[in-house]
């Protein structure tokens, strides 16, 4: 055998060598990924929180926004099959009709209601029309749920609102504020109300909340800083109402639907790859998530826990994950930051305060009685042609007296 042979028995050793080893590289990986999702489904049955109830909730009335899909939808569903009547808060009027057949078709046999309110939160217009609309054909609201969000921003320019709002700011926190201030009159009337905000498990990636900046008007412009900043804001905002607001009133939740499978999924992935890589990647990223991410019927179970549950009443202003309390950023418990949040939120929102020194005639805290919040809505310099005869009237009459929240 010559040296030519040789070398090419050599080389041919070395091509199976290296196919035995590529196939057994392919085959670990395959077992180590399989092992995976076994382990992170095993660990989400085990520890994902499940809401069982049975009892009907008819006359019972839950405004959600943000339910044409995701776990805003799974919860319009649930709490329509067991007999409630659910408002959809929605910006896409078509899809919502379409989620109203599904869902009725789901259930024939329901004794609840399902209807649809158009609301784009990113306009603070939009938002006063939409609670305009609730507060004359709703005579009560039993839970509030602040579900509805926009994923980040493209690029590193903010990207306004017609109200010079940040969008994504807009979108996930200041409408659901606007929204909750306006429908807390109604909310208060009703025994046993209940506000619950959608927030996130990275909200805690911040470690400080730049109260004067909101909208990124001091400071460099990142659209994924902007979809936790506003995360983050929706916590401490629910924490510090909870504060101002009587817990025989109304009371406050946060939460966290874990990571899920959903449609939102697809801005952060543009986030990282870029729009067209970004939307090339976003399938396979679907497959990857049906097998390791939450359905969205298990991330639905916190919101229904804290819609339906009894009790949790005294976890006024709690975070929740799983279906219990859970650890939340310590900003939240910053009185201070809660304060400050909540004034610049007013300013940037078009409520006016009036008076923070009066103590609460019903406070059974010291807390409770440290302030006392009165603010005025003033309506908006650019409302349309067809409200200037409501607008025609004098200020006091358009004016809501927010002395009557607090």
């Amino acid at each position: 055998m010559n040296n030519t042979e040789k070398s090419f028995e050599v080389v041919n050793a070395f091509v199976c060598a290296r196919q035995v080893s590529s196939t057994g590289c392919i085959l670990y990986t395959f077992v180590a990924m399989l092992s995976a999702w076994v382990v992170i489904r095993v660990w989400y049955k085990l520890t994902s929180g499940q809401c069982i109830f049975e009892e009907s909730l008819k006359g019972k009335v839950f405004l959600i926004t943000g339910c044409t899909s995701g776990i805003g939808y799974e919860a319009a569903k649930e709490l329509y099959g067991h007999d409630a009547t659910v408002v959809m808060l929605i910006r896409n009027v078509r899809k919502g009709l379409e989620c109203v057949e599904q869902i009725q078709n789901l259930y024939p046999r329901s004794d609840g209601g399902l209807r649809i309110v158009p609301v784009d939160l990113s306009s603070l217009k939009s938002v006063r029309l939409c609670a305009r609309m609730i507060n004359n054909t709703e005579p009560a609201i039993n839970v509030l749920v602040n579900n509805a969000a926009i994923g980040s921003a493209q690029g590193h320019k903010a990207s306004l609102t017609s109200d010079d709002l940040e969008e994504v700011m807009a979108s996930n926190f200041f409408g659901h504020f606007l929204l909750t201030m306006l429908l807390l009159p109604r909310l208060r009337a009703t025994k046993g109300s209940r506000i619950i905000s959608t927030s996130s498990l990275i909200h805690s990636l911040h470690r400080h909340l730049p109260v004067d900046s909101l909208n990124f008007e001091n400071e460099y412009y990142d659209g994924f800083n902007a979809y936790i900043r506003s995360k983050l804001a929706t916590v401490i905002m629910s924490r510090h109402l909870s504060r101002l607001v009587s817990v025989h009133d109304a009371s406050f939740f946060s939460c966290n639907p874990g990571i899920l499978a959903t449609q939102l999924s697809r801005y952060f992935i543009r986030k990282f790859f870029g729009n067209r890589l970004g939307d090339l990647m976003y399938p396979l990223s679907m497959i990857v998530n049906k097998f390791i991410a939450k359905t969205t019927h298990e991330g639905a179970q916190t919101t229904l826990s804290l819609c339906v549950q009894k009790g949790v009443e005294q976890y006024n202003g709690g975070y929740f994950s799983d279906c219990r309390p859970a650890k939340c950023s310590p900003l939240a418990d910053d009185i201070e930051l809660g304060r400050c949040l909540f004034r610049e939120t007013v300013r940037l929102v078009g409520l006016r305060e009036t008076a923070l020194h009066t103590q609460l005639n019903t406070a059974s805290t010291a807390l409770d009685a440290e302030v006392y919040c009165e603010t005025r809505m003033y309506h908006e310099k650019n409302l349309s042609d067809e409200d200037s005869e409501e607008d025609s009237r004098s200020e006091s009459e358009q004016d809501i007296d927010m002395r009557n929240f607090f």
